[in-house]
């Protein structure tokens, strides 16, 4: 395997460990976000009367 191509191999698992941070950090931060965008209201016993 040449150099060029072992950099590019690296190059790429770096960029796909990038990108699964990426998107796991999104999710987490809509799902920690959620309370806030709503004002934190519980919604459980909405339908209940």
């Amino acid at each position: 395997m040449s150099a060029r191509m072992a950099d590019s191999a690296v190059a790429s698992v770096r960029l796909r460990v990038a990108v699964e941070e990426t998107v796991d950090l999104l999710f987490q931060g809509s799902a920690a976000g959620a309370d806030e965008i709503d004002g934190g209201a519980d919604w459980s016993n909405a339908t209940k009367e």
